[in-house]
C-alpha cells in the first residue's frame, strides 16, 4: 500500500464529496481541502491514516456531531480563517489523537464548558483573533497534556480563577491584545510555565504576588499594557519587554 494526499486547494468546493466505494481512502494522511467555499462539515468517511486535516480559508460555520469519528487517528486539524462562532461540546468526538487543533481568525464568541474534553493528546491550541470576551472555569477541561494556548487578539475581560485547573502542563501562554486589567489570577495554577505574553492589554499594576512561585517564567511581556508600574524589580531571571 503507498501512502496518499488528496489536494483540492481552491477548487470551489462547498460540499465535499467522497466516493465510500474508494478503498485507497484508507491510505489517505493528508487532506488539504484549504480556499474553497465549504459551510458546512458532515462526517468523514472512514480514514484511518490521515494525519493531516487542513480546511482552513472556507466559509465553515457549521460541524456537525461526529464528523471527525471515523479520521480518528489524526494529528493536526486546522480550521483556521472560517466562520465558526460556537464550539459545542461533542463536535470534536473521535480526535482524541489530535495533537494540534488551529481556530484562529473564526468568528467565535462563545465555547462551551467541556467543549475540548475529547482532545486527550492535544499539545497546541490556537484560538487566536477571535471574539471571546471570557474564560469559564470549565472551558479547557480535559487538556492535561497542553502546553501551547494562543487567546491573543481576543476580546477577554475576565479570566475564571479555575480556567487553568486541569491544563497544568502549559509551558507557553499568549494572551496579549485583549482587554484584561490585571494578572489573571488563574495563572498562579500553570506550575510549568516559561512564557507568558501579556501585551496590549489594559493592566494598570503588576504585584509580586500575582506571579508567586513563578520564578521559572522566562518571559513577562508587558508592553503596550496602559500603566503598568511595578515590574517585578527583585527577580535576575527574568526578561521584561
Amino acid at each position: 500500500s503507498q501512502k496518499k494526499t488528496i489536494i483540492c486547494y481552491a477548487q470551489g468546493i462547498i460540499t465535499p464529496k467522497f466516493d465510500l466505494e474508494d478503498k485507497s481512502l484508507s491510505e489517505v494522511v493528508r487532506l488539504d481541502l484549504r480556499s474553497n467555499q465549504i459551510e458546512e462539515l458532515a462526517v468523514f468517511p472512514e480514514m484511518p491514516k490521515l494525519n493531516f486535516l487542513q480546511l482552513q480559508e472556507n466559509a465553515i460555520s457549521l460541524i456537525e456531531p461526529n464528523a471527525f469519528n471515523k479520521t480518528r487517528g489524526v494529528n493536526n486539524v486546522f480550521l483556521n480563517e472560517n466562520h465558526l462562532t460556537r464550539i459545542e461540546k461533542g463536535i470534536f468526538s473521535g480526535l482524541s489523537e489530535v495533537k494540534l487543533l488551529s481556530l484562529s481568525r473564526n468568528k467565535l464568541d462563545k465555547i462551551e464548558n467541556n467543549a475540548f474534553i475529547e482532545l486527550k493528546s492535544l499539545i497546541t491550541l490556537s484560538l487566536s483573533e477571535n471574539f471571546l470576551d471570557k474564560l469559564t472555569p470549565k472551558i479547557l477541561a480535559g487538556l492535561e497534556k497542553l502546553k501551547t494556548l494562543e487567546l491573543n487578539s481576543n476580546q477577554l475581560r475576565k479570566v475564571h480563577k479555575d480556567t487553568f485547573s486541569e491544563t497544568k502542563a502549559i509551558k507557553n501562554l499568549d494572551i496579549s491584545a485583549n482587554l484584561l486589567t490585571e494578572i489573571p489570577v488563574a495563572i498562579k495554577n500553570l506550575e510549568k510555565l516559561e512564557g507568558l505574553s501579556l501585551q496590549g492589554n489594559k493592566i494598570e499594576s503588576v504585584e509580586d504576588s500575582d506571579f508567586e512561585g513563578k520564578s521559572q517564567i522566562i518571559l513577562y511581556n508587558l508592553k503596550s499594557n496602559s500603566k503598568a508600574s511595578q515590574i517585578l524589580k527583585n527577580w535576575t531571571s527574568q526578561t521584561i519587554l
